[in-house]
This record gives C-alpha cells, structure tokens and sequence, in this order.
C-alpha cells in the first residue's frame, strides 16, 4: 500500500482561508514573511477545548453560539475585519470559541493558552459584550514549546460607558506562530486600554482594529514586542474614528537582539 501523501502546507492554509496566502505585494503584509506558517505541519491541533471547564467570575455570563456569531460578524464589519486573511484562516481552522457577557464591576479574567509541543494549528475565538457601564480587567496568556501556530480572533462590544483593560502577555517559541486579531466597538463614553507583550515567536502578528462607533470614546494601545535571530515580529494597527471629540493614545515599541 502506498505511503499516505501529506497536503503541500501552503496549499492547505489556503483551503482553510479560501484565500491564498497574502503576499508582499499586498501593502499589509509586505513586512510579514509567512515562512514559519508554511513550515508547520499541515493538521489541526487536536487537544481538549480550553474553554470547556473554565470558572466564570462574578459579573460575567456565558452567550449563546448563535447569538455570538451574529455579534463577532457585526464587530468585524463595524472595524473592516470580515475579510482579513487571519480572520478567514482562523474560522476555517474549525476554531473554539468562547463567549461572555459582562455586567456590572466583573471580577478579574485570566485565559491562559498553551499549544504545548504539539504539531499543528490551533484556532481560537473570543467574544465579550460589555453593556452599559460594565467593567473588565482581562488577561490573555499564549505560550508554545513546539513547532505549532496559534490563531486568536478576539472581538469586543463595548457598550456606553463600559470599560475593558486587555492584557496580552505571550512568551512564545522559537518554531512557534502567533497570529491575533482584535477587533473593538466603542459606544460613546467608554474606555479601552490593550496592553501588549510579545516575545520569542519565529512569527507573531498582532491586528488590533478598533472603532470608535459615534466618537467620544477613549483608546489607549500599549505594545512591546520582542524580537531575536530570525524572529519576525509585526503589528497593523487600525483605529477608525465615526464621530467627534475620540481619543486615541498610542506607543509601540520593538525590541531587536
């Protein structure tokens, strides 16, 4: 019997996108070699959902998978993200998605993601609502010691005057990828801050898009990525604001050995 025919890797993220890979003729991507992608093993990582026992804090309510996927569609339209090629692969990539509604002072959140040593891709989504005048300290850790990639799609819903500090805090590997895409409505009067650091990852690519809805919205973006050897670090950042008096406060900083 012939020996089982392994897909070309390339050719198989395309079939999951249904896109081909973007290239560096595409203004977006001219800076992010995807050499360390084409180099994974083509297959789904198949470890147990993480979000399948975790403990909620107070304030914070789980949502329905029918009505989580009309609001990351609606949050992906509102910030342009409905056809970013890291949007298109992670939902091909048969991801797992967790989803949350916050109310009120919600205790602190901490998700911690782990793609261990095992080969492969591993998709992952978010989904918050903040309503009015909710508030959320969150902190995402990623981590990876093998030859493995990591998709993250994350999108927020902040109501009128909730508030949502971010943290993404993700030493990686280096045969590893990160690939994370956050997309955020602002309603009037709310406050978003997303702390990012980065380090350690053959390639990690950070998409923060965020749209402020009517303005009068506060947004503050804080980023460290860490680069070494061949490591590829890259970040493209969109704020759109559709109103008057946003605010926007921004510093990025890399840090290449």
């Amino acid at each position: 019997m012939p020996a089982a025919v392994m897909p070309n890797t390339a050719d198989w993220l395309t079939q999951l996108a249904g896109a081909p890979l973007p290239g560096r003729s595409q203004e977006e991507w001219r800076f992010t070699g995807l050499a360390a992608l084409e180099a994974l093993a083509p297959e789904l990582w198949s470890g147990v959902d993480p979000f399948a026992q975790l403990s909620l804090p107070a304030g914070i309510s789980r949502i329905g998978a029918d009505q989580a996927q009309g609001l990351q569609q609606q949050v992906l339209k509102a910030t342009g993200g409905t056809d970013a090629w890291s949007v298109r692969l992670n939902q091909g990539a048969s991801p797992r998605c967790l989803a949350l509604r916050v109310a009120g002072a919600a205790d602190p959140l901490q998700l911690h993601f782990d793609a261990g040593a095992e080969p492969g891709l591993r998709a992952l989504q978010l989904v918050l609502v903040l309503e009015e005048g909710a508030s959320l300290e969150l902190l995402i850790q990623h981590g990876s010691s093998g030859p493995n990639a990591t998709s993250l799609v994350a999108v927020a819903q902040l109501g009128r005057g909730a508030q949502l500090n971010l943290g993404l805090l993700a030493p990686g590997n280096a045969r590893a990828s990160l690939l994370s895409h956050l997309s955020i409505t602002q309603a009037p009067a709310s406050s978003l801050q997303v702390t990012t650091a980065v380090g350690g990852w053959a390639l990690s690519r950070l998409e923060p898009c965020i749209s402020q809805l009517e303005g009068a919205a506060h947004t503050r973006l804080r980023a460290l990525q860490l680069v070494d050897g061949q490591e590829l670090a890259d970040t493209h950042s969109q704020v759109r604001f559709e109103g008057p008096d946003g605010q926007l406060d921004q510093l990025h900083k890399v840090v290449a050995d």
